[in-house]
Parts: structure tokens; sequence; C-alpha cells
């Protein structure tokens, strides 16, 4: 399929989780998500939705789910692999995968006709929002991807309701079973984020130095050591993140098509 090469061109050979992403899990996406509405359009609709919400996805130009979802992936996982480049941070693969089917799952509520939030007040809570996202994981082939993925879904699930920085949250975990470490959660918490933001608001590559959550969250994630530049040509757009100073081992560069953000480049200059 040209999409899946297309991607895997963008992807550094020795990124072996992205890697396994694209062939393991991105055909059973396009499959199921190609057609669904992930920021306006349809929603307007749903009978389910107050009139406020209902305005609001109507004023929103719209993109189909997988585009939202690969429009906020592969920037991510483009950073993460700059991220360590740089010596800056480390991410273990069960971390990226994790972070990935978290970002997947993060407007769950869109693919669920009817849901209007998932709750997670209380342990039988969690316990059903955990359910119903291990359900939609199944039918993307996660277990392909991720067999160990069960181990790791209520810090799945917890992402996927924490990705948004207010609406809908709930942060307090003592109610959680986390595997993975909290300080590490709120870390993945923040690439979440970031992709939903790039996906979401980053309409041209000029947007993203307009993006002031944005740059507050690179400059977080990054330790202040990486800004966003852009190159922007008349039919092909770029945006990039690299270095401020000194010499620059890489910089991430995600190209903007009607699919998905995906990355393109890494240059490296001495």
């Amino acid at each position: 399929m040209f999409l899946l090469e297309f991607l895997k061109r963008a992807v550094p050979a020795d990124d072996q989780v992205t890697r396994s992403f694209i062939d393991q899990m991105v055909s059973a996406l396009i499959e199921r998500y190609v057609t669904l509405s992930a920021k306006g359009g349809e929603h307007q609709e749903d009978s389910w939705l107050d009139e406020e919400t209902k305005r609001k996805f109507e004023a929103n130009a719209d993109q189909s789910m997988l585009s939202h979802q690969l429009n906020g992936l592969f920037p991510s996982l483009r950073l993460m692999y700059v991220l360590e480049l740089e010596d800056l941070r480390t991410f273990s693969d069960i971390e990226r995968r994790v972070y990935i089917l978290s970002y997947l799952m993060h407007d769950v509520d869109k693919m669920k006709q009817g849901l209007r939030r998932i709750l997670t007040r209380d342990r039988a809570a969690i316990d059903a929002a955990k359910t119903m996202i291990t359900d939609e994981l199944k039918q993307c082939e996660v277990q392909q991807f991720f067999p160990e993925f069960a181990a790791y879904m209520e810090d799945i699930t917890f992402l996927v309701v924490n990705t948004q920085q207010v609406w809908g949250t709930n942060l307090t975990t003592f109610l959680w079973r986390f595997e993975l470490a909290e300080a590490r959660l709120s870390l993945l918490r923040r690439f979440c984020t970031y992709s939903d933001q790039i996906a979401y608001a980053v309409t041209s590559p000029a947007t993203i130095l307009e993006a002031s959550g944005l740059k507050t969250i690179l400059a977080d994630l990054g330790k202040d050591e990486l800004v966003f530049s852009y190159h922007q040509l008349r039919e092909v757009r770029w945006s990039t993140f690299s270095p401020k100073e000194g010499n620059v081992k890489a910089s991430g560069l995600t190209c903007s098509s009607q699919m998905a953000w995906c990355t393109l480049l890494a240059s490296r200059c001495i």
C-alpha cells in the first residue's frame, strides 16, 4: 500500500517501534477511521450532544479521525527520536507503544456513538473504561503491535482520559493501578497533549510559531533546548524543530498533507 511505504520511508531505519506500528496497525486504522469525523462536520448531527457543542463542531474545519491520529502521532514520535539523539531524554519501547495506543484512543468518545465522555471517578468506572478502550484497540490489530498491551491498559486509559488539559480530565491517581511510574506517565501525557494540539491547531507550517501552548510543551519536553522553525513551499508544507544553538545532530521535519503529518527528513549539521 502506498501510504504504508510512504510513511516507512519517512521513519529512520532504527526506529523499530514506529516502523512496526506502520506495518501492524495502520492498515486497520485506515479501514476503521478514514471516514469517521474527528473535529467537525457530521458531529453537528449527533443527537446526544447539546446545542452549544453542536455549534462548536459545526464551526470547526473537519478532518478524518485517521488524519487526526496520524497527524498527531508522527511529529511526537519524531520528537522522541530527536530527544534521544540529542541526549535529552530516553524512552523505552514499552513507553513508546503505550503513548501510541493512548493517543490513538484519545477521541474514543467520538468513535463510540452516544458516548459523551469517559468516566473514571471510581474503580467500577475505570474498569468499564478499560474494557471499552480494550475492545476498540482489538479492532485495530493491537495484539500484533503490542502483545503485552493488556498489562498496560490502566496506564493507557489514564492517558486517554487526560490527553485534554481541562475537559473531562481526571488526574487523581490514587484509584489507579499503573504499571509505569507516575512520573513517566506524566511525561507521556505531555506527548499526547502535544500530538492533539499539533493535529488540531497547526493548519499550516507558519502557525506553529503562533501556537504558544505548543511552544511551552516543546520547551518542557526538550528541556528548553529545542525550538520550532518552518520552511514552506507553494505545494509542499514543512515544519521543523531543531536545537537552539551549538552543533545540530538532528532536526524533526514534517510534511502536511490531507492524510497525515509525517516525518520526512532527519538532517545532520556539523
